[in-house]
């Protein structure tokens, strides 16, 4: 009798969890379109769906998860979806693929592996994406899905900003930050602190066309790195040496005393106030194609549980101490991090989805190249770079 009751509680489970993302599904659907894994808002291929298969209360779920400094956190809410499940959650080695149902990794292994994973079209986990953008495609399938995001903007201080009688609302395009740069300039010092030539990549790589007008702008004014490196750009800022730097926002804790504020990075494109800042995809859920249908619904619906509200009104996702990319969960780090939220979730588009870890060695070169000596036919070296 109780297996019964479990059966009968799994499938209301599964039918609760597809119906709510159909329910809470955006309005509009993504554009049709064949990108190969890559991110962008293009409908998966078309075919027929196989009906639903009810998962068996005891399905062993087996979860490859890389994150191994959250893999308690992931435990409990494995935990959890089994107490509502009857599936058994079960952590494994996720550099072992053959091991592991559900892979919880980096882009690099998602990407590597494409092609034996299934298409995530119909999962609530996808229609909850703040941003479709956010999502890897291969053969115009989802075959990854994204559990956090950072977000990569011009952090400012707005104590110095204010004292030279600007203020954050002002700046709302490429056209007003160029006019507060000159006219900072005007009165001597350098705008920009130092930045890390990976960031500027990541951001000119997302609209090579336009990139460009930021990158010359940016170099243009910026502090020279000094010894230390890529964190020449943050010692610049707590030292109250420049109003703007190109940073991600992990660094507000550590520019706490400078009354931080962030910017979009900001490229020249059309309609830009309603861009918000750059976000980049940090780890990504993928569920093997292989498995039995069974343990495939179990999958589906283990994904579907991690970003629904569950009785209690939380979201199981919230319990991994990062800020996740689904409009319904709610963790933030920090100030700025909330802002990426609420800019997400007030519909604004999104311009960077990849980490920069990701970016190839010939595109950095090329980039670095062109920081070096700024010229049409090193910019055309880093635009052909990118393929």
């Amino acid at each position: 009798m109780k297996r019964i009751y479990a059966l009968i509680f799994l499938g209301a489970l599964c039918l609760g969890l597809l119906l709510y993302s159909f329910l809470d599904r955006p309005v509009m659907e993504p554009e049709k379109g064949t990108e190969q894994v890559e991110t962008g808002t293009a409908e998966p291929s078309e075919e027929p769906a196989e009906p639903p298969t009810e998962a068996q209360p005891g399905t062993v779920l087996r979860l490859g998860c890389a994150d191994t400094a959250r893999q308690e956190e992931w435990s409990q809410i494995g935990e959890g979806f089994s107490a509502v499940s009857g599936v058994e959650v079960e952590l494994v080695e996720a550099s072992d693929p053959e091991a592991a149902l559900v892979i919880h990794a980096d882009a690099t292994v998602a990407i590597g592996q494409c092609e034996q994973w299934m298409d995530l079209y119909d999962t609530a986990a996808y229609a909850q994406l703040a941003s479709w953008d956010m999502a890897l495609r291969h053969d115009g399938k989802v075959c990854a899905i994204p559990t956090q995001v950072r977000c990569v903007g011009l952090l400012c201080n707005t104590q110095l900003l204010a004292a030279c009688g600007y203020s954050l609302s002002e700046i709302d395009s490429l056209q007003k930050l160029r006019l507060v740069v000159g006219q900072l300039a005007d009165v001597g010092g350098k705008t920009f602190a130092a930045a890390d030539p990976a960031l500027l990549t990541l951001v000119a790589a997302s609209v090579p066309e336009q990139g460009r007008q930021f990158v010359d702008l940016y170099m243009a004014n910026a502090l020279p790195q000094t010894e230390e490196g890529t964190q020449s750009g943050l010692l610049q800022m707590q030292r109250g040496e420049a109003v703007f730097w190109l940073g991600e926002a992990g660094a507000y804790e550590e520019l706490i005393d400078t009354a931080p504020g962030i910017l979009p990075v900001y490229l020249g494109l059309e309609n830009e106030q309603s861009q918000t800042l750059c976000t980049v995809g940090g780890g990504f859920l993928s569920v093997r194609k292989d498995a039995p249908e069974d343990q495939i619904l179990a999958a589906k619906a283990f994904l579907d549980y991690l970003v629904l509200p569950q009785e209690d009104g939380t979201v199981p996702l919230d319990g991994v101490s990062v800020m996740a990319p689904f409009r319904q969960t709610a963790y933030c780090a920090n100030a700025l991090e909330q802002r990426l939220r609420d800019e997400l979730t007030a519909g604004k588009s999104c311009l960077v989805c990849i980490q920069p870890e990701l970016i190839p060695e010939g595109v950095r070169e090329a980039m670095e190249a062109y920081l070096q000596e700024p010229g049409d036919d090193l910019w055309a070296r880093f635009t052909a770079s990118l393929g």
